[in-house]
C-alpha cells in the first residue's frame, strides 16, 4: 500500500526542487515574460528574440497566431515580429508561455508517464482559455487571467514530470487531508517561485495560496475554476462550471460554447491535450492557414513585410524586427543583430539580435574606424566573409568562432545608418546576399517613409 507523503519529505522537496525540478527552458521563459516591461519596441525585439531561440516554439508561436481563437478575422501571419505587433504584445506573451510549458514537459517526461501528465495539462490548458474568453467580465486583464490560470497547477506538474513517487503519495493523503495537501502545494509553491523569479502577484494566485479562500480576488476566482474544470475533465460533469460563471452573467447555454472554443484552441498547441478532455457539442471553429514551410517562408516573409509597409500602420522599429526575423529565418541564420551608427558615426552599436545568445550583444560597439566595414558602407552592398575577417568584431567572435558573417550595410543618401549582421555555419553565395538585399532595402524604405 502506498504511504502518504508528509511534511518531512516536502520540506526536503522544498530544499532541492530548484535543482531537480526546473523545467529547463519553460523557466526562463516564464522569467522572461514576466518581467517584460509595458508594450514597446524593446519588448517586443525581447519576446521575438526568445521565441526564434528555438524552432519549435517558433513553429507553434505562428500556428497559435493564425488559429481562430486569436485571430478571428484570418489575417494570415508568417513571422513571429508580425504576430506580436499585429495581435499585441500580450496575446504572443500567453502563446509563448502555454507552448513553452507543453514543449518543456513533453521533453522532459518519459513515454510511459505521459498519461497522467497529459491530465493535468489538459485541466490547465482548459481552464486557461476558457478564463480569457471571461475576462472581459471580471475585473482582471485577459493576459493576467490567462497566466495565473496556465500555471495554477504548475508545482503538480513538476511533482508529475521529476518526483513521479512523491506524487503518487501526494494524491493519497489528498484523499483523506485535502487541506493539508493544499498547504503542502503552496509551501513548495514558495519555493518555485523564488528560483524562477516569479512577481509575488503571480505567486499568491496558485494552488493552496491562503488568498484563494478570500472571495472576491483574483485567486479565488481561479482556484473555483479550476476546481469546475477538474470535476469537468474527471466526470464530464459541466454544472460545476455553469455555477462557477454564473455571478459572470453567462447563461448555462453560453458555458458549451466557452468549451468548444477553448478545445479548439488548444488542438492547435497540441491534439495530444485535447484528446483529454470530454468532448462537448459546441460550435466548429475554422482550420488556422497551413504551417508555413522554411522552403517559401522568404517569400511569404517579403509579401508580409511590403504588405505592413504599404498599410503605414507600424513604425519603422516594428518593420525593422519583422526584417530581422525574415533575414534569420530565410537565411538560416543562427543568429542576426541590427546595428545603428553611433552619433560620432565611428562606431556601430548592436540595438538587438535573434537567435541563442544573441540578447547578450545588445549594447556592443564595433569600432568602424580604418576597416573592413568603411569599404562596406562605401560600396553600399552586402559582404561575405569570416568572423576572423573582421577583428574589430571581438565580441561577436567570442561567442560564435568560426562562423560565416553576411553584413547587408544600411545606406541612406550615401549615409551609412547601420548593418544587419548575419551569422551561420555555412558560407553564403549569391542568392543569399540577393535575398538579403531585398530584405535591406525594405528596411530602408520603412526608416525613410517614417521620417
Amino acid at each position: 500500500m502506498t504511504e502518504t507523503i508528509s511534511w518531512e519529505e516536502i520540506r526536503k522537496l522544498s530544499e532541492n526542487i530548484c535543482e531537480t525540478a526546473d523545467l529547463p527552458g519553460f523557466s526562463e521563459t516564464v522569467e522572461t515574460i514576466a518581467n517584460l516591461g509595458p508594450e514597446n519596441d524593446l519588448s517586443a525585439q525581447e519576446l521575438a528574440a526568445l521565441i526564434l531561440k528555438d524552432y519549435g516554439l517558433t513553429s507553434k508561436v505562428i500556428r497559435m497566431a493564425n488559429s481562430a481563437f486569436y485571430n478571428p478575422s484570418g489575417t494570415e501571419i508568417t513571422t513571429v515580429s508580425r504576430a506580436i505587433v499585429y495581435l499585441g504584445l500580450n496575446p504572443i506573451k500567453e502563446i509563448a508561455l502555454a507552448t513553452s510549458l507543453f514543449e518543456t514537459v513533453m521533453r522532459e517526461t518519459p513515454t510511459s508517464r505521459r498519461e497522467k501528465i497529459l491530465k493535468l495539462l489538459s485541466q490547465s490548458y482548459l481552464c486557461a482559455y476558457i478564463c480569457r474568453q471571461l475576462a472581459e467580465k471580471t475585473p482582471y486583464e485577459d493576459e493576467e487571467l490567462f497566466v495565473c490560470s496556465l500555471l495554477y497547477q504548475i508545482v503538480r506538474i513538476v511533482l508529475a514530470v521529476y518526483h513521479p513517487g512523491a506524487y503518487q503519495r501526494l494524491l493519497k493523503r489528498e484523499a483523506s487531508h485535502p487541506d493539508s495537501v493544499q498547504r503542502m502545494l503552496f509551501r513548495l509553491a514558495e519555493k518555485v517561485a523564488d528560483c524562477w523569479s516569479l512577481p509575488p502577484s503571480l505567486l499568491y494566485t496558485l494552488e493552496g495560496s491562503p488568498r484563494s479562500k478570500t472571495p472576491g480576488t483574483l485567486a479565488h476566482f481561479v482556484g473555483q475554476m479550476n476546481q469546475a474544470i477538474f470535476e469537468l475533465i474527471k466526470d464530464g460533469d459541466v454544472s460545476s462550471l455553469k455555477k462557477a460563471v454564473e455571478n459572470l452573467k453567462v447563461s448555462p447555454e453560453e458555458t458549451p460554447g466557452l468549451i468548444g472554443k477553448a478545445i479548439e484552441a488548444i488542438k492547435q498547441l497540441s491534439p495530444q491535450i485535447a484528446m483529454e478532455i470530454p468532448s462537448l457539442d459546441s460550435p466548429k471553429q475554422p482550420e488556422p492557414p497551413q504551417e508555413t514551410s522554411e522552403g517559401d517562408f522568404y517569400f511569404r516573409a517579403i509579401s508580409e513585410i511590403s504588405a505592413s509597409l504599404a498599410s503605414r500602420k507600424y513604425t519603422y522599429e516594428e518593420i525593422l524586427l519583422m526584417v530581422s526575423e525574415a533575414l534569420c529565418r530565410g537565411l538560416t541564420c543562427e543568429t542576426v543583430a541590427l546595428s545603428i551608427m553611433s552619433l560620432d558615426r565611428r562606431r556601430l552599436i548592436i540595438r538587438y539580435g535573434l537567435g541563442p545568445k544573441a540578447q547578450s550583444l545588445k549594447g556592443e560597439a564595433i569600432p568602424i574606424d580604418n576597416s573592413l566595414f568603411q569599404t562596406i558602407f562605401s560600396l553600399a552592398k552586402e559582404w561575405t566573409g569570416s568572423i576572423e575577417q573582421l577583428p574589430e568584431a571581438g565580441a561577436l567572435e567570442k561567442l560564435w568562432p568560426g562562423r560565416q558573417v553576411l553584413i547587408s550595410p544600411l545606406v541612406i543618401s550615401d549615409k551609412p545608418v547601420g548593418a544587419f549582421l548575419c551569422l551561420r555555419g555555412q558560407s553564403f553565395g549569391a542568392e543569399d546576399c540577393q535575398k538579403a538585399e531585398a530584405l535591406k532595402n525594405l528596411a530602408i524604405l520603412a526608416i525613410t517613409t517614417n521620417r
